[in-house]
C-alpha cells in the first residue's frame, strides 16, 4: 500500500499544479462555489429565483422608458432688432426707457414734424378749396367746371394722403414684442440722424434660445422637434417647455470633455427668460428598453475598454 500511495503522490501534485495553471481559475472557484450554494436551496425557491431573474431580464429587454439626456442650459442673447430713422430729421422726443417692454406699434422715438404739419395743413387747405369749388359748381349746373373741380380733388386728395404718411413715419414705432436694450435712449434728443441710423434696440421676447450642453455620447440620441424640459436657477419651481430646433453640427471642448449644443426654442410671452441665466435641461429622446435606459453608459464604456485591448 505504501509502494501505491508513494507511486500516487507524484501524479496527485501535478494535477494540483496544472489545476493552480488554469487561466481564471481565481475567478471561476467563486462562481463554482456560488452554483454548488445555489443548487443546493430547494427545489420551490430555486424555481422561484429563477423565474423573478427571468422576469427581470425580460422588463430589461422589453418594456419601454422615456430616454432622457440631461445637460447644462443657459438663455442665449436674444434677437436683437434695430429701430432705424425712415428719413432725415431731429429726434424730438424719445418715449421709452431702457429696459422697458413694448408691443408692436408701440410709439419709441417721435421726430420733429413741423414740415410735415405744414405739409398736410397746406394740402388740406387745398382740398378743401377745390371740394368748396366743385360744390359750387354743381349749385350753379356748370358741368364741365365741376368735372374739373372733381378731378382736381381727387389729385389733392392724394396729395393729402402722401402728407399725412409722411408726417406718421416721423412717428418710430416697435414692429415686435421686446424689450427696450438700448443704454439711455433718452440722450438722442434733440440728434441730427440721417436715414438708417441706429435710433433703438429691442430684444425679442416672444420666444427665448436656449443652449444646452450634450456629452459626445448622447449628441446621436438628440434630434429637432424633441421635446424639451427646462429649469433655471431664477426660477426653481417653474418648469419651461421647449423644443430641439437644432443641434451644433461641431463640438467644442470643455474642460477635459467635448460637447456639442442643443439649440431649444422656448416660448417666453411674458419676457421671463432673459440672457444670462442658467440652469439644467432635459431632452426627451423617446421610448428605448429599460435595460438600454439603466446600463448604457456602463455598456459603452466596456464595449470601449474591449475594443481598446483586443482591437478587433
Amino acid at each position: 500500500m505504501i509502494k501505491l500511495l508513494a507511486s500516487q503522490a507524484p501524479l496527485a501534485l501535478r494535477n494540483a499544479s496544472l489545476y493552480k495553471e488554469v487561466p481564471f481559475i481565481g475567478i471561476l472557484e467563486p462562481l463554482m462555489e456560488k452554483k454548488r450554494r445555489f443548487m443546493a436551496i430547494d427545489k420551490q425557491r430555486r424555481a422561484l429565483l429563477i423565474t423573478a431573474a427571468t422576469a427581470v431580464v425580460l422588463a430589461l429587454i422589453t418594456v419601454p422608458v422615456p430616454m432622457r439626456i440631461s445637460g447644462s442650459a443657459a438663455v442665449a442673447a436674444g434677437q436683437t432688432e434695430s429701430v432705424r430713422a425712415e428719413e432725415d430729421g431731429v429726434v424730438q422726443t424719445v418715449l421709452v426707457h431702457e429696459g422697458e417692454r413694448v408691443a408692436p406699434g408701440t410709439p419709441l422715438v417721435q421726430m420733429a414734424d413741423w414740415g410735415q404739419r405744414a405739409a398736410v395743413a397746406s394740402a388740406e387747405a387745398r382740398y378743401n378749396t377745390a371740394m368748396a369749388q366743385m360744390s359750387q359748381a354743381l349749385v350753379n349746373n356748370d358741368a364741365t367746371l365741376a368735372g374739373q373741380r372733381q378731378l382736381e380733388t381727387q389729385y389733392l386728395r392724394g396729395e393729402l394722403s402722401r402728407a399725412q404718411e409722411q408726417m406718421e413715419r416721423t412717428t418710430i414705432r416697435a414692429n415686435i414684442d421686446g424689450i427696450v436694450a438700448t443704454a439711455h435712449p433718452e440722450n438722442l434728443t434733440g440728434r441730427k440722424v440721417t436715414t438708417g441710423d441706429d435710433l433703438v434696440d429691442l430684444i425679442r421676447t416672444s420666444e427665448a434660445i436656449v443652449d444646452v450642453s450634450i456629452p459626445q455620447r448622447n449628441v446621436a440620441l438628440v434630434r429637432a422637434s424633441n421635446p424639451v424640459s427646462v429649469k433655471l436657477e431664477s426660477f426653481p419651481a417653474r418648469t419651461f417647455r421647449g423644443t430641439v430646433r437644432v443641434v451644433s453640427p461641431a463640438g467644442q471642448v470643455v474642460g477635459e470633455d467635448r460637447v456639442f449644443y442643443a439649440r431649444v426654442a422656448v416660448p417666453n410671452a411674458d419676457g421671463s427668460l432673459r440672457p444670462g441665466m442658467q440652469g439644467f435641461c432635459k431632452i426627451r429622446a423617446g421610448l428605448q428598453p429599460l435595460g438600454y435606459v439603466l446600463f448604457r453608459d456602463v455598456s459603452a464604456w466596456m464595449w470601449a475598454k474591449l475594443w481598446a485591448w483586443f482591437g478587433w
